[in-house]
């Protein structure tokens, strides 16, 4: 069984690779644990944290108070939408803290790998701005980008970092146009390991096959 920590939900133990994945917007982490049940049954020694987002007025839900990782202005995003890292800094602080904790449970930083889904994959991918940490890669599921200045860090700091993104090209939510904008933006600014996949038809959602291709990515840069 799943073992919550707080409203966290860690599931396996003793890993020598450890997933830490962030919800979307109004979710919580009981939604991801087919998702990490998968991962687990076909990587081996892996831990997966699913955290959990504090609850906080939303800006586009007229200030409806939800769970989430920032504010949102609205909805869907597309590559023009208004963003707004109101409470960002708290999300990155919990991540940091629990990259942390597997530090000292002696999980490499090279087997330490980031993610999300929708909203979670934007603060992912915003982390590495923030903390500039070396972690195994980033895994990016119908996200999209916050701002341009991440990319200009990364560049100088660690542009070889795995980065893999998944995408609908149905999704309505956060639109495809975010997915194939980030990819050209990685492969112009000469980011070398990039994995960048389209799902036809499907919307703001995750389908066997996307979390087949992720198994495939990490358990290649698994070390």
């Amino acid at each position: 069984m799943p073992k919550k920590n707080k409203k966290d939900i860690i599931i396996g133990n003793n890993n020598k690779t450890t997933l830490i994945f962030c919800h979307g917007l109004g979710d919580s982490p009981t939604s991801w644990i087919y998702f990490s049940n998968f991962i687990k049954k076909y990587i081996k020694d892996i831990k997966v944290i699913l955290l959990c987002a504090e609850n906080n007025p939303v800006t586009v839900n007229n200030g409806f108070i939800m769970p989430c990782w920032f504010d949102m202005l609205e909805i869907p995003i597309s590559t023009k939408t208004k963003n707004s890292e109101k409470y960002i800094q708290d999300s990155l602080n919990k991540i940091d803290e629990i990259i942390n904790k597997e530090i000292q449970n002696n999980v490499s930083l090279n087997n330490i790998f980031l993610g999300g889904f929708s909203q979670g994959a934007a603060l992912s991918f915003i982390y590495l701005q923030y903390k500039k940490q070396y972690l195994g890669g980033i895994l990016m599921l119908s996200g999209w980008m916050l701002n341009y200045e991440t990319l200009q860090v990364l560049k100088k700091i660690n542009n070889k970092i795995p980065i893999f993104i998944g995408h609908g090209t149905s999704d309505d939510v956060v639109l495809y146009e975010n997915a194939f904008y980030l990819n050209k933006l990685l492969n112009e600014n000469r980011f070398p390991n990039i994995t960048f996949k389209s799902y036809d038809k499907m919307k703001h959602n995750i389908s066997n096959k996307e979390i087949y291709d992720i198994i495939d990515w990490m358990n290649n840069l698994i070390k």
